[in-house]
Parts: C-alpha cells; sequence; structure tokens
C-alpha cells in the first residue's frame, strides 16, 4: 500500500503545479490543500512541509475528461 509523501515546499511551487506534477491533473490541488489544512485562496511558503496524499479519488471529471465530453456531444 503507497503511503502518504513528505514534501518541502521550494521557490515557485503552488498547490496547482504540485497537483499537476505528482497527480498529472491540476484539479487535485483542492484535494492537496485539504490534507494540509490549506485554503485554496492561500500561498504556499517556502520550507513548509506538506503532505501529498498517496492517493487523490476523483470525484468529477478532470479537465481532459471534459474536452473528451464535448468532442463526444
Amino acid at each position: 500500500m503507497a503511503e502518504n509523501k513528505k514534501y518541502i515546499v521550494k521557490q515557485g511551487d503552488t498547490l496547482k503545479s504540485l497537483a499537476k506534477t505528482y497527480y498529472g491533473d491540476l484539479v487535485h490541488a483542492d484535494s492537496i490543500g485539504k490534507i494540509n489544512n490549506i485554503a485554496p485562496q492561500d500561498d504556499v511558503r517556502v520550507a513548509m512541509d506538506l503532505i501529498l496524499p498517496a492517493r487523490i479519488v476523483s470525484i468529477g471529471p478532470s479537465e481532459k475528461d471534459e474536452s473528451s465530453i464535448e468532442e463526444s456531444k
């Protein structure tokens, strides 16, 4: 079973950039924020310790899914 990963924020990191890098989709930025008690409008700070969840379950379609839905109409 995969475990959560500890991550130390580096210069230029955002919740969205971490979501894209580690989960392949910006939509997961909210999940990273929730597990770390960070509101979506809050910035992460350099040297801040974060937890990156081992697994994120998507509730709705991702940005990629939405574009494929539009193409199929």
